[in-house]
């Protein structure tokens, strides 16, 4: 069965079902990949299968875009930001722009489920993928930004330079309830895009026991992780 990563439905006067094209979890609320075994909690998590790059840019500070063009109380359903980066194919430098895709609807700032709270974890998720070598990150890698004219194939074009590459899920969302009535706090989901995807990430998230470090990175935070769902995009 097929479900929203946001899980569950929405308020905002309202319930309703998040409409999200772009976004179609792999599991429901009650199909967790990892679940917390006392079978509680008060926040979810779901992961991208896909592997994609992100050129040199670390793919958790991506997220900066958020805080800066959506408001205190939530993001357009949709909306598109993007950032520059130079991915390296070919031993070529190629300028291009990793998409974010983004919905969310924030509580009141200091409250729980606000846009720095939701953020941080998303953060917080996306860095875990790291410190279990799902995400890679490989230094210095050399590229080169001319390409040989017309239809030269053995020239030797100058301006050699040097970029970390980063790969990282597709993927990220978090929710957060409500403790006195289970209800929505705060949600947020990112899709990111950029050229072909990798899949296997979701397999590599339940050997690597990213569910057990995100509940510990979570509880940080003073929040119970209910648990992780994998999502396919």
């Amino acid at each position: 069965m097929k479900a929203s990563t946001a899980f569950a439905l929405l308020s905002t006067g309202v319930a309703r079902v998040l409409a999200a094209p772009f976004l179609e979890a792999r599991q429901d609320s009650n199909e967790f990949i990892w679940e917390n075994e006392d079978g509680v909690g008060n926040a979810q998590a779901s992961i991208g299968d896909g592997l994609m790059s992100f050129g040199n840019i670390v793919p958790s500070t991506t997220l900066q875009q958020i805080d800066e063009h959506c408001t205190l109380t939530g993001c357009t359903p949709g909306e598109e930001l993007s950032v520059p980066a130079v991915v390296v194919n070919s031993n070529y430098g190629n300028n291009v722009d990793i998409k974010l895709t983004v919905e969310g609807s924030f509580n009141a700032a200091g409250d729980r489920g606000s846009k720095a709270q939701l953020l941080d974890l998303a953060k917080k998720a996306m860095e875990e993928l790291f410190n279990k070598g799902i995400a890679t990150w490989e230094q210095d890698v050399k590229y080169l930004e001319d390409r040989c004219p017309g239809f030269q194939t053995n020239c030797n074009p100058d301006g050699a330079k040097y970029a970390d590459q980063w790969k990282s899920t597709n993927h990220v969302s978090v929710r957060v309830n409500n403790d006195d009535d289970g209800g929505l706090a705060g949600f947020l989901n990112v899709a990111f895009s950029y050229g072909d995807t990798e899949g296997g990430v979701c397999g590599a998230l339940t050997a690597a026991g990213v569910g057990l470090g995100l509940a510990n990175a979570f509880s940080g935070a003073g929040l119970v992780l209910l648990g992780v769902a994998c999502a396919e995009i």
